[in-house]
């Protein structure tokens, strides 16, 4: 009892012995803090990444031509809730002169929204694109071609007749098309990969000049029968709504001839590349403007337990067999995701050094206290203290700094969560400066987690490397010989 006792007088006593537990407080709480926000800010990346995505996706480098009965198979393996087709592909975008590149996503509104968030991020656009998806009028070839100069503004009846429609707008004499040119372009092309097309504007830089005149690209004309699209928040910001604009997939630059869609919406992921980079269409115009006809790029699935994944991977790449990729959503984005994971790692390390300062200074203090207690040790000892009892003295003193230190850490660092966001919004009215940018993160407040496991091996470890900062200090202790400790006494 006397070694608690006097543990807990050497710590009131000695004033250094606050800076020591003011080491470990502050290392406790900054890394409760930043580990919180980090968590907190891949969590929230990681559920933007998973919003856009399916579970599970299937994919082939060639399209899936027999989607229809690949979906039927998937839809009865177990743990599998909803299965969707998607055609994807690059395309180049034009709207008021303005050009740049998109990734245009063709989808079935209703079974998309069965497999991802696509519902909840286009809000309101939903139901129109839905109904506007299902009239499908721009895929019937007998009311594109009563459209007359219409069809360049939106139809996609047979490619004859949009070809005819866009010599018209083009005002080309002669009939004879690039198409009829090559005669491979009438083959079903597959879609170009991202990484196979750098930039549509140096493509366009090699054409040849007199094909790039003002009538390239004509003016949207009003066609209510033009393929509907929703929008990224963040691409072509400009655009209003209803508006009309021009899409240039890489299987249509042999004739090169863009397909007219209207902005009926916009949608918003959360995630900035998503929203400033997609485009959602319509299944059956983005088969047309991908040249895909029948097939689509890949299959979407949603699992009723998504623990349950590579379970089902498996299964599924035994029923539907070879020539598929079948991925998670984290296999996906595995390169981003290990970045998050081990920039929240480096960063745990990096902090945990505040920690081992502080344990370093606990190992001074405690040295020094040695140095000065000399005569109280050879006393204690002389009345029969122990080697033992005079070791667990000094060892308490510092787990006790350590105790300290990390409980108020604890503390402080939880609460200083709580005022975060509230802080943060005082600085930005008071001095007009945002802590965190909300245009640099796409956040409208500081994320963060809360995560009792991490707290607690945060207050462990600092308490842990107190307790072995006091090991030296109370060795030597233990070892001073009471004699010559009072020789000169």
């Amino acid at each position: 009892m006397y070694r608690l006792f006097l543990s807990i007088r050497y710590l009131r006593a000695r004033k250094i012995n606050l800076v020591s537990v003011a080491g470990v407080f502050l290392g406790v709480m900054a890394m409760i803090v930043i580990l919180s926000v980090m968590r907190g800010f891949g969590f929230e990346l990681r559920e933007r990444i998973r919003g856009t995505l399916s579970h599970v996706t299937i994919h082939s480098d060639f399209g899936i031509r027999d989607y229809e009965s690949v979906i039927e198979k998937v839809r009865h393996i177990e743990h599998v809730e909803a299965a969707a087709p998607y055609v994807e592909t690059l395309a180049l975008v034009q709207a008021n002169g303005i050009s740049t590149w998109a990734m245009v996503r063709g989808v079935n509104p209703a079974a998309e929204a069965a497999v991802s968030e696509f519902q909840n991020y286009a809000g309101g656009s939903f139901e129109v694109f839905l109904k506007q998806s299902m009239k499908e009028p721009w895929g019937e070839e007998e009311e594109n071609e009563g459209m007359g100069e219409g069809g360049n503004g939106g139809g996609i009846g047979d490619k004859k007749t949009r070809r005819q429609g866009d010599e018209k707008t083009r005002g080309q004499g002669d009939k004879k098309t690039r198409r009829q040119e090559s005669p491979k372009a009438e083959e079903p092309q597959k879609p170009v990969p991202a990484e196979e097309v750098d930039n549509f504007e140096d493509i366009l830089s090699e054409l040849d000049e007199s094909k790039r005149d003002e009538t390239w690209f004509p003016e949207p004309i009003s066609n209510p029968l033009a393929p509907p699209a929703l929008l990224g928040s963040a691409l072509l910001e400009f655009l209003p709504k209803d508006h009309f604009f021009h899409l240039v997939a890489p299987s249509g630059f042999l004739d090169f001839s863009p397909m007219g869609f209207r902005a009926i919406g916009r949608f918003k992921t959360g995630n900035y590349e998503h929203d400033s980079r997609h485009i959602y269409v319509p299944l059956k115009g983005a088969q047309f403007l991908a040249g895909m006809r029948d097939s689509v790029s890949g299959i979407s699935v949603r699992l009723d337990d998504y623990h349950r994944s590579h379970d089902v991977v498996a299964e599924i790449e035994s029923i539907i067999g070879p020539g598929y990729t079948v991925e998670t959503w984290e296999d996906q984005r595995k390169i981003l995701l290990q970045a998050i994971d081990n920039e929240a790692r480096v960063m745990a390390v990096v902090l945990l050094f505040i920690t081992i300062v502080a344990g370093f200074c606990i190992m001074a203090t405690l040295w020094m206290m040695v140095a000065e207690k000399t005569r109280d040790i050879g006393i204690l000892k002389a009345i029969g203290g122990t080697v033992g009892g005079v070791l667990s003295i000094f060892l308490l003193n510092g787990t006790l700094i350590g105790v300290v230190g990390a409980g108020l850490g604890v503390a402080g660092g939880l609460a200083f969560l709580d005022v975060m966001n509230p802080l943060s919004d005082w600085i930005y009215r008071e001095f007009g400066w945002h802590v965190f940018p909300p245009n640099l993160y796409y956040l409208d407040h500081i994320p963060y987690t809360r995560e009792p496991e991490a707290v607690m091996m945060i207050a462990l470890s600092a308490i842990l490397i107190s307790f072995l900062a006091a090991v030296y200090p109370a060795f030597k202790a233990a070892r001073l010989d009471p004699i010559e400790c009072l020789r000169y006494e």
